[in-house]
C-alpha cells in the first residue's frame, strides 16, 4: 500500500508521511519545524552494543538519548499546551 505524501510548504518543501502527524496538523495554518540532536555519536554507540549483543545497554542509550532531545527542547511541553 503506498503512503501520501504531504507537504509542508517551506524553503525547501518538507515531505511528511503517516496518518498520526497528518491528523495532528490537519488543522494547523502554521508549522514550526524544529530539529534537536544529542549528536550522532550515541547513535553509532547504541548501533555498536546492538551489534554486540548488548540490547538492554544499547535500547537504554537510546531511550536516554532520546528523552535529553525532547527535554532538551521541551517538545511534550509546547505539544501538550497546543493541543488543548
Amino acid at each position: 500500500m503506498m503512503q501520501k505524501l504531504k507537504t509542508i510548504l517551506s524553503n525547501p518543501p518538507l515531505k511528511i508521511e503517516g496518518s498520526i502527524i497528518e491528523k495532528h496538523l490537519e488543522k494547523s495554518t502554521k508549522v514550526y519545524v524544529l530539529g534537536v540532536t544529542v549528536g550522532e555519536d550515541v547513535e553509532i554507540r547504541s548501533e555498536q552494543l546492538f551489534k554486540q549483543g548488548n540490547y538492554t545497554v544499547g535500547l537504554l542509550l537510546d531511550a536516554a538519548a532520546t528523552t535529553a532531545v525532547e527535554q532538551g527542547s521541551g517538545s511534550s511541553k509546547r505539544s501538550n499546551q497546543y493541543n488543548r
